[in-house]
Protein backbone atom coordinates (compact mmCIF):
# COMPACT_ATOMS: atom_id res chain seq x y z
CA UNK A 1 0.00 0.00 0.00
CA UNK A 2 0.96 3.60 -0.54
CA UNK A 3 1.11 4.38 3.20
CA UNK A 4 2.96 1.31 4.41
CA UNK A 5 6.08 3.20 5.50
CA UNK A 6 4.11 5.86 7.35
CA UNK A 7 1.92 3.32 9.09
CA UNK A 8 4.92 1.31 10.22
CA UNK A 9 6.75 4.38 11.51
CA UNK A 10 3.76 5.95 13.25
CA UNK A 11 4.55 4.36 16.57
CA UNK A 12 5.88 5.93 19.76
CA UNK A 13 8.94 3.68 19.70
CA UNK A 14 10.12 5.38 16.48
CA UNK A 15 9.44 8.96 17.56
CA UNK A 16 12.92 9.92 18.77
CA UNK A 17 14.56 8.39 15.70
CA UNK A 18 12.21 10.24 13.35
CA UNK A 19 12.80 13.56 15.10
CA UNK A 20 16.56 13.04 15.06
CA UNK A 21 16.56 12.26 11.35
CA UNK A 22 14.36 15.27 10.55
CA UNK A 23 16.60 17.60 12.55
CA UNK A 24 20.06 16.22 11.89
CA UNK A 25 20.23 14.25 8.66
CA UNK A 26 20.10 15.16 5.01
CA UNK A 27 17.47 12.95 3.46
CA UNK A 28 15.55 12.75 0.21
CA UNK A 29 12.42 14.88 -0.01
CA UNK A 30 10.32 11.73 -0.30
CA UNK A 31 11.67 10.39 3.00
CA UNK A 32 11.15 13.77 4.64
CA UNK A 33 7.51 13.62 3.55
CA UNK A 34 7.14 10.07 4.86
CA UNK A 35 8.44 11.09 8.29
CA UNK A 36 6.23 14.17 8.54
CA UNK A 37 3.24 12.11 7.47
CA UNK A 38 4.07 9.49 10.11
CA UNK A 39 4.07 12.21 12.79
CA UNK A 40 0.67 13.40 11.58
CA UNK A 41 -0.63 9.84 11.68
CA UNK A 42 0.41 9.55 15.34
CA UNK A 43 -1.65 12.66 16.12
CA UNK A 44 -4.55 11.42 14.01
CA UNK A 45 -4.59 7.96 15.60
CA UNK A 46 -4.60 9.49 19.07
CA UNK A 47 -7.32 12.01 18.19
CA UNK A 48 -10.08 9.89 16.69
CA UNK A 49 -12.83 8.61 18.94
CA UNK A 50 -12.63 5.12 17.44
CA UNK A 51 -9.24 4.57 19.09
CA UNK A 52 -10.03 3.09 22.49
CA UNK A 53 -6.35 3.21 23.46
CA UNK A 54 -5.55 6.80 22.52
CA UNK A 55 -2.60 8.34 24.29
CA UNK A 56 -3.23 12.03 24.98
CA UNK A 57 0.29 12.56 26.32
CA UNK A 58 1.82 11.16 23.13
CA UNK A 59 -0.56 13.17 20.95
CA UNK A 60 0.32 16.41 22.74
CA UNK A 61 4.02 15.69 22.58
CA UNK A 62 3.89 15.01 18.84
CA UNK A 63 1.81 18.16 18.28
CA UNK A 64 4.53 20.13 20.07
CA UNK A 65 7.22 18.47 17.96
CA UNK A 66 5.36 19.09 14.70
CA UNK A 67 4.84 22.74 15.65
CA UNK A 68 8.61 23.08 16.10
CA UNK A 69 8.97 21.78 12.53
CA UNK A 70 5.93 23.48 10.98
CA UNK A 71 7.92 24.71 7.98
CA UNK A 72 8.92 21.11 7.25
CA UNK A 73 5.28 20.11 7.46
CA UNK A 74 4.36 22.82 4.97
CA UNK A 75 6.87 21.30 2.55
CA UNK A 76 5.18 17.92 3.00
CA UNK A 77 1.62 19.29 2.85
CA UNK A 78 0.77 17.72 -0.51
CA UNK A 79 1.81 14.35 0.89
CA UNK A 80 -0.60 14.41 3.84
CA UNK A 81 -3.99 12.80 3.16
CA UNK A 82 -6.98 15.15 3.41
CA UNK A 83 -8.75 13.07 6.06
CA UNK A 84 -5.64 13.35 8.25
CA UNK A 85 -5.31 17.10 7.64
CA UNK A 86 -8.94 17.59 8.64
CA UNK A 87 -8.27 16.13 12.11
CA UNK A 88 -4.64 17.10 12.68
CA UNK A 89 -4.12 20.56 11.19
CA UNK A 90 -6.67 22.33 13.44
CA UNK A 91 -4.58 21.12 16.40
CA UNK A 92 -1.39 22.65 14.98
CA UNK A 93 -0.03 26.15 14.43
CA UNK A 94 -0.49 25.57 10.70
CA UNK A 95 -1.27 28.45 8.40
CA UNK A 96 -0.80 28.16 4.65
Amino acid sequence: MEQDEELFLSDEKHLEIMLNILDNKTILDHKHNVLMNALCIIVYDNSVKENQESNIHLKNRVITEINKRIEKLKLADDWIMDYIKKVVYPQLNFEK
